[in-house]
């Protein structure tokens, strides 16, 4: 649910209500509250307004599941995300996820990598990519 609010506010060209995002999601608006608690908490910053409801002002700099799969749409390459607080390789988790028949166009990212190569890469392997941001 965090992706879905996630887009649907970044979508959005103003403020959307906290009932407009229920009725779309079929939740309650207690549900909405504590996701937009749980993103303020990973460094998301919101504009609430009565009678307007919310709407994205900052975002975190960090990378999370949630962050990514809401750009994404039913088009891009990319169809699955696996994420890791701390890996110690992004590539080796996609070599074995791909040997135990992982889908294809599948994302491994991680917040912090602790062994692998340098700083930072993108790199594709039998139609898996792996990226880290970090090396811890």
């Amino acid at each position: 649910m965090k992706t879905k609010i996630l887009k649907i506010l970044r979508n959005a060209d103003g403020f959307v209500s906290g009932q407009a995002i229920c009725e779309s999601l079929g939740v309650s608006r207690t549900a909405v509250w504590k996701v937009i608690n749980q993103l303020k908490e990973e460094g998301y910053e919101f504009d609430a307004v009565s009678n307007k409801g919310y709407r994205i002002v900052n975002y975190p700099d960090i990378l999370t599941k949630s962050e990514i799969e809401s750009q994404l749409d039913k088009n891009d390459i990319i169809k699955k995300i696996v994420f890791f607080d701390e890996t110690d390789s992004t590539n080796n988790r996609a070599k074995k996820a791909a040997e135990e028949g992982e889908e294809s166009g599948t994302l491994f990212i991680t917040e912090c990598q602790t062994g692998g190569r340098g700083p930072e890469y993108l790199h594709r392997h039998h139609s898996h990519s792996y990226f880290r941001k970090y090396h811890c």
